[in-house]
């Protein structure tokens, strides 16, 4: 009996939790983060990430600032230059969607995102630079532990473009 009771008390609350704040059992999903031409950005997927240049003449591309990729600083250069990245949701989702405000993991993608150095990867991380005297992105993040990155929502669409597998 008293196991009976248990259950429709807890069954009750669960009820009146429900009705009381339907947020919560009916949350939507965040936005979408739409790339430069409206899509939704997809995880997994190959883009680039570009920014208009500070006198609006070229457009710029991340990259990298040499040529082996581990370990190496994130930059922006001339779009000739440029390297695709994948965007991963930490948290896997139900859909391929990358949405506003969750946490990323970002890599960069293709035949030079390999790195032989054990333990170092073509996920980005942020770290302190001591030359510079601030906060800087990096390659060498670690699935998880990385977890610093996340899309602002309600920014506007993100400068990234698809990259198909050739």
């Amino acid at each position: 009996m008293k196991i009976t009771k248990v259950l429709g008390l807890s069954f009750l609350l669960f009820a009146f939790i429900g009705t009381s704040f339907p947020e919560a059992v009916h949350a939507k999903d965040a936005a979408a983060v739409l790339d430069v031409f409206g899509h939704e950005v997809q995880a997994g997927a190959r883009y680039l990430i570009v920014a208009p240049s500070t006198d609006n003449t070229t457009t710029l591309a991340v990259t990298i600032n040499g040529q082996v990729l581990c370990n190496s600083d994130v930059i922006l250069s001339t779009l000739n230059e440029s390297l695709p990245i994948t965007f991963s949701p930490v948290i896997q989702s139900t859909d391929s969607v990358i949405r506003e405000g969750t946490h990323l993991n970002v890599n960069f993608a293709g035949p030079i995102a390999t790195c032989f150095m054990a333990g170092v990867t073509p996920m980005w991380k942020i770290r302190f630079s001591t030359t510079t005297k601030g906060f800087i992105v990096t390659t060498g993040g670690v699935d998880r532990l990385n977890r610093d990155k996340n899309l602002v929502p309600g920014a506007g669409p993100l400068l990234v473009m698809f990259e198909p597998d050739e």
